[in-house]
């Protein structure tokens, strides 16, 4: 039986899938990200993350001891990584044992993933956000500055308004909301003062932050205005990240690309709305989808190509399809 290894690395999580190479799902699991690579012991809590991923998934697909008596060989491993680089690859070939490794940016897959071959643009928000998109020449261009001068419209920026609406609230600046509840829980937490405590001591506070787009659809779902007013924003930020890419690679195109979306924050049904709806209003010519596959699933291919070579979207289906009975979401 010839294995596949394939992860999809975010700034949030990691994500991995243990396959048959006919696209027959062994296990799934989740791990910590691989964050701040490059900052001292970056190659280390790399290592950590990825081995304590493949761990999980050998352990669930019951071929830990199999490999653990060279029984078993990975033959081929596919990692869509944030801040993927051919050094983070090579800190990944010290724990995975594998003849074919390919590791590549979480970019790459995403676009992969949510567009295919075609030309287009995919918008990417988790932590953060950015964009990227390639025309019909070839040319590609990368949109996004970081949590420092950009980010908008990401679980971050989502966040870290709404820390500042919820005490706007509480104190009287602003509207009442709902945030002044969902906030703490969501942290486990019973108030907004401790909410101060956590964010000033955690080390993590930024990944905190993150976490908190979760307690605006929390609030947005009882019909908190705020909340929702927030999502809608953060909708139309990200969409302005695909216009920016249209006018620079698709001036010279007759056809307006296709756009899609990758990333935890799209689960917002008001986020998707209001991200279409921004797009549509400057192009209503332009078609704006939900990604064809899941990034891990994109990496996947990359992994497959890189031993059998080209890749029957039959398999990329049937993998979706295992995915999509499992319950693991789309994004």
């Amino acid at each position: 039986m010839k294995v596949l290894l394939a992860v999809d690395g975010g700034q949030s999580s990691t994500f991995g899938m243990l396959t048959t190479e006919t696209g027959a799902v062994l296990s799934t699991a989740s791990g910590p990200a691989v964050k701040d690579f490059r900052q001292p012991g970056g190659v280390e809590r790399c290592q950590r993350a990825i081995g304590q991923l493949f761990r999980e998934l050998l352990n669930r697909s019951q071929t830990l001891e199999l490999y653990e008596q060279g029984r078993l060989q990975i033959t081929a491993a596919g990692f869509g990584m944030s801040g993927g680089s051919k050094v983070m690859a090579q800190a990944i070939a010290a724990v995975i044992d594998t003849p074919n490794l390919v590791v590549i940016r979480d970019h790459d897959t995403s676009f992969a993933a949510a567009v295919g071959e075609q030309p287009g643009i995919v918008v990417i928000a988790g932590t953060g956000s950015s964009a990227l998109g390639r025309n019909s020449r070839g040319e590609m261009a990368i949109g996004g500055w970081g949590y420092l001068m950009g980010d908008e419209g990401s679980a971050y920026c989502i966040g870290r308004r709404a820390l500042s609406i919820a005490t706007s609230g509480v104190e009287g600046r602003g509207p009442a909301t709902l945030l002044t509840e969902t906030i703490p829980a969501v942290l486990g937490v019973d108030s907004l003062e401790r909410v101060h405590g956590l964010l000033y001591s955690n080390p993590d506070w930024l990944g905190m932050i993150a976490s908190l787009a979760v307690a605006v659809s929390q609030a947005a779902e009882r019909d908190d205005q705020q909340a929702r007013k927030l999502l809608n924003q953060a909708g139309e930020e990200l969409a302005w990240h695909a216009i920016v890419l249209i006018r620079k690679l698709f001036a010279q195109e007759e056809d307006v690309p296709v756009v899609s979306y990758v990333g935890g924050v799209f689960r917002s049904p008001i986020v998707v709305e209001s991200f279409t709806e921004t797009i549509l209003s400057t192009y209503p010519e332009a078609e704006v989808r939900p990604p064809l596959y899941r990034a891990v699933t994109a990496a996947w291919k990359f992994a497959y190509q890189e031993v059998f070579g080209l890749c029957d979207p039959a398999l990329l289906n049937r993998i979706e399809e295992q995915l999509d009975a499992g319950n693991l979401g789309k994004w």
